[in-house]
């Protein structure tokens, strides 16, 4: 760090006028935190950045990108929320959290169980109301009234200590989501539609035929095989959803399941940069996701492994010769792209490789196998 740099850093700080701490600039809670041994320092601001630069330069890069963050949002600076969520309480949000890499990450009903109960308590603790839940291998799916707490303030107590749970029990280290849940704000007319899209999230992966065979969501709760937990505002949810009985709520979720609610999807499509456009026909998607579970199968890989942003060599064949094979059944490029968890351009530069001749034998096994009538697929 030069000294023309501190400069800068000082005469933003004069510039910006920085609110005041405890009747010390903001450096000096940082010097604090990070410096004991400059914690003394009642200067001016200049002399305080220069003794910072002398002793810890990494301090005043923090110290910049603390000031380069209030010029972007107005704010005081606040480390690690320099973008805070904004809802208005009353209203409905579905939320949608992802896994790091798309990994599928829970694997059993345990872990299902760990990540409920810390939704649970967190809930108990704030004023948000949760509707409907799903939790699925590589995402969560929550719809949930918003009240005039924050997201962040309950949400954390959920995904923090769940990866680090995660972490110990499988013996990892990094993160387990991607970042804070994605919000869709949804209107009240349509909130039954999304309370059933995300029960029957386990049917569209195949998983169950109805929502009411699956433990991963709510539905349970709703159509009264469990009891409900004191935070699962089922009432509210057959309310909103205009049903006053449990079994009406469960064939109208039959029916949006067997319906493939086009409306849900494509507001969560749009919300992920994806166009609106109509998805690709079911047997398409069955064909496309058999091609990837068996050419998974034929490199003893997880299906997971071979979906995941994993750029190793196993991982990268394998998605040449998925590509190849669905080329070879007449399959397009945005079908394979969906089930490989690619982008199409993604598979347009896989399918520009030259075809070698290691590809061309795995993958004339996997099309001589494949039963393109079948109507087992892998799960999404």
């Amino acid at each position: 760090m030069t000294l023309s740099a501190v400069r800068m850093a000082t005469q933003r700080l004069e510039r910006l006028r920085v609110p005041l701490r405890s009747g010390r600039p903001i450096g000096v809670p940082i010097a604090y935190r990070w410096c004991p041994g400059v914690a003394g320092v009642s200067g001016n601001r200049t002399e305080e950045v220069r003794l910072l630069c002398h002793s810890h330069p990494v301090m005043v890069r923090v110290l910049v990108h603390l000031i380069r963050s209030h010029q972007i949002y107005g704010r005081t600076p606040c480390p690690g929320n320099f973008n805070p969520r904004h809802t208005n309480p009353g209203d409905i949000y579905h939320l949608i959290s992802r896994f790091v890499d798309r990994e599928w990450f829970i694997s059993n009903q345990s872990e299902r169980k760990q990540y409920i109960e810390l939704l649970g308590r967190a809930l108990d603790r704030s004023d948000w109301r949760c509707l409907a839940y799903a939790v699925m291998s590589n995402h969560i799916h929550l719809n949930c009234v918003a009240g005039h707490q924050s997201l962040d303030s309950w949400i954390r107590r959920v995904h923090s200590p769940f990866a680090d749970w995660m972490n110990r029990t499988h013996e990892r280290i990094g993160s387990i989501f991607v970042r804070g849940p994605k919000q869709i704000l949804v209107p009240v007319a349509s909130a039954g539609r999304v309370i059933a899209y995300i029960h029957n999230n386990p049917v569209r992966a195949r998983v169950v035929t109805n929502a009411r065979d699956s433990k991963w969501t709510s539905h349970r709760f709703y159509v009264g095989l469990e009891p409900a937990p004191r935070w699962l505002h089922v009432a509210e949810g057959l309310a909103l959803a205009g049903l006053d009985n449990r079994d009406a709520f469960d064939a109208f979720v039959a029916d949006r399941a067997n319906a493939d609610d086009l409306e849900v999807a494509a507001a969560i499509e749009e919300e992920n940069g994806a166009s609106n456009s109509h998805p690709p026909p079911l047997d398409a998607r069955v064909i496309a996701c058999s091609i990837v579970s068996a050419t998974a199968r034929e490199l003893e890989i997880p299906t997971a492994q071979l979906c995941s942003r994993r750029r190793g060599a196993t991982e990268t064949f394998g998605r040449e010769v998925a590509v190849y094979c669905a080329r070879a059944v007449g399959v397009t490029g945005a079908e394979i792209a969906r089930a490989l968890c690619m982008s199409q351009q993604g598979v347009s530069v896989v399918a520009r490789r030259r075809t070698h001749t290691k590809i061309l034998q795995v993958a004339s096994r996997i099309v001589s196998q494949l039963d393109i009538h079948t109507s087992g697929a892998c799960s999404v």
